[in-house]
């Protein structure tokens, strides 16, 4: 209601008040009060609307229309502000025409029809006609952190992202530092470590997959066509309450990931057919961007707590992984990540926190990617580094367990002859062996001892893939199902 009234006296102001005077007699008695105007100010249509005074060696504004003196003459400099027009600079000070607010400073830059202010050293925002929309209660002047409509504040020490249009906060202010979006990830600091932030406007329109049957990705390692990639089980009864997100990362710059693709595409059609889970339920990132991964898991996140502990949740990952060689901690690496900048990496700690906030039935991880710091070729993932890392093993909360394909400084090799990651074809083979009606602890077995024995045949090298479960299942998680 503020709002409207006071567009409602800009108006009167500025349109019917130009009758109130005759603008000659107006113009005389400014040139009988003052020394000297100027019109410094941009005309309105045809008509001036504003004109700066002289009087003995100082300056104010006048309105033209009533001769009303709206910036007293007690400034030794005052003109029409370089960036914006609805200002008027008076000495070091920004008097905001319309409103007839002043203000310490004001920075045009953060939008077309809105103006970031200052005033006692807090900072808001204001509009054309000088409405505030944002409080003057902020400790730094906002910046403009995208092209789609988003500015950043820093209330309480913490920063957070507000929408420019709606002017409402899209975050909560929780970081410590923040910078723009660039190609819709901004990098934040929470708690002392550096994480990345999808643009939230473009979570939702990025949570949906790729539409079935269309493969957006190209790899670069044909497969050729295992038998675990032929003669799929079928299974006809559908798991609603299942969904299954998975993440399949080959075309890195730095180190490609060898059939990481067919991996994902397999896996995702066992999901379909052999584990019955509905293809809406079913989410394929092909060599997906930090943008992606985090809309993956924002995804997976809503639909648990819409299910409300009812949903089942199987989520797989194939592609690089590293470790942080300062803390020994595990990060995925995105297709668009640099392994030697964890910024640009997803924690496995927080991939852990992220699954424990949610309710869930059961929540099964499979990670076919090694946190040492090679690849599946046994190079180095980090120019400069000569051996592998062990990393600490975080564990999962709540009712979730992960498998991952190596143990410590191992390398999770490709079976190369299958067109899979080693241990993604044994997990396959399994899957088709028993149609799906496998328990966890029968499936880690086969697996582990499978993938130990092959490895040291094919790679000479021993894989041994490792199962963390939650320490609060117990050995109940054994007993678990996919299917």
């Amino acid at each position: 209601m503020k709002r409207l009234i006071l567009y409602f006296l800009v108006f009167f102001a500025t349109g019917l008040g130009c009758f109130a005077k005759d603008t000659d007699v107006v113009r005389r008695q400014i040139e009988q009060k003052y020394d000297k105007y100027e019109f410094r100010f941009p005309r309105i249509g045809d008509s001036i609307k504003y004109v700066v005074v002289h009087k003995n060696g100082k300056r104010g504004v006048v309105y033209w229309y009533t001769g009303e003196e709206i910036v007293p003459v007690i400034y030794k400099y005052v003109d029409r502000y370089t960036y914006d027009e609805h200002f008027a600079q008076c000495d070091d000070k920004f008097f905001h025409l319309s409103s007839r607010q002043m203000y310490d400073e004001c920075d045009k830059y953060i939008g077309d029809d809105i103006c970031s202010v200052k005033r006692n050293n807090k900072w808001g925002i204001i509009d054309s006609v000088g409405v505030v929309v944002v409080p003057i209660i902020y400790e730094e002047k906002p910046f403009k952190a995208s092209k789609d409509n988003i500015i950043c504040l820093k209330k309480n020490g913490k920063y957070g992202y507000v929408d420019s249009k709606t002017f409402k906060p899209i975050t909560e202010f929780i970081y410590e530092r923040a910078g723009d979006f660039n190609h819709d990830v901004a990098q934040v600091m929470v708690n002392g470590k550096w994480e990345m932030l999808q643009n939230p406007k473009k979570i939702v329109l990025q949570q949906r997959s790729k539409p079935r049957g269309k493969k957006k990705a190209v790899s670069s390692f044909p497969a050729p066509n295992s038998e675990v990639d032929t003669n799929i089980p079928e299974n006809k009864q559908k798991a609603e309450y299942t969904f299954a997100y998975i993440i399949a990362n080959e075309n890195y710059e730095i180190a490609k990931v060898p059939y990481a693709l067919n991996d994902g595409w397999v896996f995702e059609k066992y999901c379909r057919q052999t584990l019955g889970i509905p293809d809406k339920n079913i989410h394929l990132y092909e060599d997906a961007t930090a943008g992606n991964i985090i809309a993956c898991i924002e995804n997976l996140k809503e639909t648990a707590r819409a299910y409300e502990g009812d949903a089942s949740i199987i989520f797989y990952y194939a592609g690089h992984a590293f470790p942080d060689e300062e803390e020994h901690s595990a990060y995925l690496l995105p297709i668009d990540g640099n392994s030697q900048n964890i910024a640009t990496a997803y924690s496995l700690k927080k991939l852990y926190k992220e699954f424990n906030s949610v309710p869930v039935k059961q929540l099964i991880c499979f990670i076919d990617a090694c946190f040492s710091g090679t690849t599946r070729t046994d190079e180095m993932l980090i120019a400069g580094r000569g051996v592998a890392v062990k990393v600490k093993d975080d564990v999962p909360q709540g009712n979730a367990v992960v498998f991952t394909s190596a143990t410590g400084a191992e390398t999770a090799h490709s079976y190369e002859e299958k067109g899979h990651g080693m241990y993604t074809y044994y997990l396959l083979q399994k899957l088709q062996e028993t149609q799906g009606d496998v328990t966890l602890g029968e499936l880690t077995n086969y697996v582990r001892k499978m993938v130990r024995r092959k490895s040291v045949v094919v790679n000479e090298k021993m894989q041994t893939p490792c199962v963390i479960p939650s320490a609060s299942l117990g050995t109940e998680w054994q007993s678990w199902k996919l299917k």
